[in-house]
């Protein structure tokens, strides 16, 4: 059925509209397969999109958005999905090969396989590239005159945090560091390319006027408040959604139990008799239905009012919604905030293993210098 086939294939025809055969170089007579049918010239004609390029480029970027919204919402979002080769990335490194399942076991009882081999060549050649991008990045910057922001020299005001940016950049190949681990706000943002891009920072820290890191403690309380109060509401919010959404969904399953029941005393005497034996299971579900329904219903007197839920519901779910622009807004604001701080921290310590190291290579010249008599 060609409707469930990526392609079809369309016979050639000569000029008198016959089939050309495909002749066998070696025999000078037609092919045949293997169950002896003879083999016509022909072109694969697609018949659908599966194998498009630009297709597979949508599907993978889909499938990637997805993966990465649903560790966001289950928290695990140290597993981010990247759909986009290095090259689309502008990364010039290397991929790796596929290990396979034997050489992954082999590979993680410690034995080396071919396929190991040739990924720990793959990983040592883009260390090399990565040094050399680096070098390069340096003896560009270095031939040109040091970048001063606008606004700095209007102002004649020295910059603090635009100055730890510019150190780190210099150490990081133009980015900043991210946090792997002990982030609180960062580890929200799916975009993390975003939190360490340079110009972002820079850009982040000139909107808001900021110049020392005392500025950016003081902001950052100030939207800790606004964060905690966001937050709050959204988890009352979500708590009174989550209740009527699963008052409304066991009152659903109590409804068809209840019309019988509502049956049975519509009818006297005998009738009614004879409903109750017939529905006699029907009956028992109500019960404990009712019973399970009003056990969790918290407001006092224990109604059940199935069109007030889902009024009440109907009300919350837009005013749910309406928080998630005030809460993103902050989330990125107090992200933002927590990487410049990171890096502060982080510069230092590169600074002090770059002192510590420039203090190793004295030690070692001096130890190396001929001595005198």
């Amino acid at each position: 059925d060609d409707t469930h086939e990526a392609r079809k294939h369309h016979i050639h025809k000569d000029f008198y509209g016959e089939r050309i055969p495909i002749i066998d170089k070696k025999t000078g007579e037609q092919k045949v397969d293997k169950q002896n049918r003879k083999q016509w010239k022909c072109k694969t004609i697609p018949t659908n999109d599966w194998s498009s390029r630009e297709k597979a480029k949508v599907w993978c970027k889909d499938i990637a958005d997805t993966i990465n919204a649903v560790n966001q919402r289950i928290g695990a979002t140290e597993n981010f999905w990247e759909h986009r080769s290095f090259k689309e990335q502008g990364l010039d490194i290397l991929p790796q090969i596929h290990l396979g399942e034997k050489a992954s076991a082999l590979e993680r009882a410690g034995i080396h396989t071919i396929r190991g081999d040739i990924n720990r060549k793959i990983l040592e050649s883009n260390a090399i590239i990565e040094q050399a991008r680096a070098t390069y990045i340096q003896a560009k910057k270095s031939l040109m005159t040091a970048k001063v922001f606008a606004h700095t020299v209007v102002d004649k005001v020295k910059n603090e945090i635009l100055d730890m940016i510019h150190e780190v950049a210099k150490r990081r190949q133009d980015r900043l560091a991210f946090p792997v681990i002990g982030s609180k706000y960062a580890r929200l943002i799916s975009n993390r390319a975003t939190l360490q891009s340079r110009e972002y920072m820079e850009k982040f820290v000139q909107d808001r006027g900021l110049t020392t890191f005392d500025e950016l403690k003081e902001l950052k309380a100030k939207h800790e408040g606004a964060y905690d109060e966001v937050v709050d509401t959204r988890e009352k919010l979500l708590t009174r959604i989550d209740y009527l959404q699963e008052l409304l969904k066991v009152y659903k399953e109590y409804e068809p139990y209840k019309k019988v029941n509502d049956e049975l005393w519509k009818l006297k005497g005998f009738a009614h008799k004879t409903f109750e034996r017939k529905h006699m299971m029907e009956l028992a579900y109500y019960d404990n239905y009712r019973s399970k329904l009003k056990g969790m219903i918290t407001e006092e007197g224990h109604k059940i009012t199935p069109k007030a839920w889902q009024k009440e519901l109907d009300s919350l779910l837009p005013q749910f919604e309406a928080t998630k622009e005030p809460y993103a807004r902050v989330v990125s604001e107090l992200a933002s905030i927590e990487i410049l701080q990171y890096n502060r921290t982080d510069l230092q310590r590169m600074l002090d293993n770059e002192k510590s190291a420039r203090e190793k290579e004295l030690s070692r010249t001096r130890r190396n210098q001929p001595s005198i008599g």
